[in-house]
């Protein structure tokens, strides 16, 4: 089961890799060169520094609070540098931006009595697909974030935790909004940001673990409250000055952390290791 999990994190993982890179060659428009290198110089910008200031705490410079306080920002940190860049360094070259449909209320009761009554049971069949891809990704999210070396206290409440994603997301598709559930690698990013972390050297190779996690609902709290008010004083503006060059980066950014501590990913990469190198492992 457990190999399943590991399959499934780098499946996404693929999808966001996937995604980042194939969706700038659907463009309808024609493309110049400058727009072109302008994009890849964003994109992969946006991934090398945030991942520059993502394993900046292994480094021995500044203190440790402060390291791991940029480590814990490097994706904020790298979307808002690289914007700036294309928005004032580059602001002679066109860059596609996010676009947002203002004829569209934010907020608006979904009329689902409109549909006719073929409707309703071609809609039964996709809410019984959705459904089910609901619950295996809150499941394997909720079965990965607590694995035994994560060294969580509390429970995982597994079927209370369906049952709140389902509450939920019945009031936002009455309301037209996203669905929301446990999904990766957003979920075991934010607890990596919790823990504290401490390297062991074994027979030469370093490993990090995880010595605790602060189990707080708070930070969750407040990063949703953020996102509310940020529906209302953010869009369309300042959204409308990332280029999406920078978001893919930052999909990127998302796949490429989310595969650290893979175990399936770690075995697939001793496939192109010289064998001297293997660590000691325990498979």
């Amino acid at each position: 089961l457990s190999i399943v999990f590991y399959f499934y994190q780098i499946l996404i993982a693929s999808i966001y890799l996937s995604q980042s890179l194939i969706f700038p060659t659907t463009f309808g428009k024609p493309c110049h060169r400058d727009t072109s290198i302008l994009y890849m110089l964003l994109m992969f910008g946006t991934l090398w520094l945030g991942l520059f200031l993502y394993n900046f705490r292994k480094t021995p410079y500044l203190t440790r609070s402060r390291r791991e306080w940029l480590a814990d920002y490097a994706l904020p940190a790298s979307v808002l540098i690289m914007s700036f860049t294309g928005a004032y360094c580059f602001s002679d070259i066109e860059k596609d931006k996010f676009k947002m449909r203002d004829e569209m209320a934010l907020l608006a009761v979904a009329d689902i009595f409109s549909l006719p009554w073929q409707g309703y049971f071609v809609c039964a069949l996709l809410g019984f697909s959705l459904s089910f891809l609901f619950f295996m990704d809150q499941n394997i999210t909720s079965a990965i974030v607590n694995n035994p070396q994560n060294k969580l206290r509390k429970g995982s409440a597994q079927n209370l935790d369906l049952f709140v994603v389902a509450i939920l997301n019945c009031f936002l598709s009455i309301m037209g909004l996203p669905w929301i559930h446990g999904a990766l690698p957003h979920s075991p990013l934010h607890l990596r940001a919790l823990a504290d972390v401490e390297e062991r050297l074994l027979q030469g190779h370093v490993h990090e673990v995880i010595m605790n996690v602060r189990e707080t609902r708070l930070a969750t709290l407040i990063a949703h409250t953020l996102i509310l008010i940020s529906t209302y004083t953010l869009l369309p503006y300042p959204l409308r000055w990332i280029p999406t060059s920078v978001l893919h980066g930052l999909f990127l950014y998302m796949a490429l952390t989310s595969l650290a501590g893979n175990e399936m990913f770690e075995r697939l990469l001793l496939l192109i290791t010289e064998q001297q190198a293997y660590p000691p492992t325990h498979y």
